[in-house]
């Protein structure tokens, strides 16, 4: 499947709520599947260094961190956890239509994956899908995406 790779050549100055921003309104109608999501830093309310976020917030990390499944949430619930992250290392997110579970293994290229983000380092960025109107709205948003015509794991 296509992929945008958005590229950062220093320090980014958003993460996953921008990335998120980007996918509007499209993934809103979906659940999100979180298989693999590590923060390098949660932040408090305010969106500050040194404050602590919600006590949900670091609860539903390590759950997505231990658990033995991908973690599912609503798009509303992942807008919120959205907010405490400050800067992410690493994620995997699967967006699926409602009722729609993952395949087992899970094939970053199947069709029947609606969206795909992947971060790696904060530095790189990766948005897959098949949804016309995702790619455009990306490569408006983030000027200095690239089309990779089929994706992979990146880390």
């Amino acid at each position: 499947m296509p992929t945008l790779e958005i590229h950062l050549e220093q320090s980014p100055d958003f993460d996953l709520a921008t990335i998120l921003d980007a996918l509007e309104p499209s993934a809103c109608r979906m659940h999100w599947y979180f298989v693999e999501f590590v923060p390098e830093l949660l932040v408090g309310e305010d969106g500050t260094r040194n404050t602590d976020p919600p006590d949900w917030v670091p609860l539903l990390w390590r759950e997505i961190e231990v658990g033995n499944k991908p973690t599912i949430l609503a798009w509303d619930k992942v807008r919120q956890f959205a907010r405490f992250v400050l800067q992410t290392d690493l994620a995997l997110l699967i967006g699926l239509d409602s009722g729609q579970a993952p395949p087992e293994p899970i094939d970053l290229n199947d069709p029947n994956l609606a969206l795909v983000v992947q971060a790696l380092d904060g530095y790189l960025w990766a948005i897959t899908t098949q949804d016309a109107s995702v790619i455009k709205t990306v490569q408006n948003r983030f000027p200095n995406a690239q089309i990779v015509e089929r994706t992979q794991r990146y880390y």
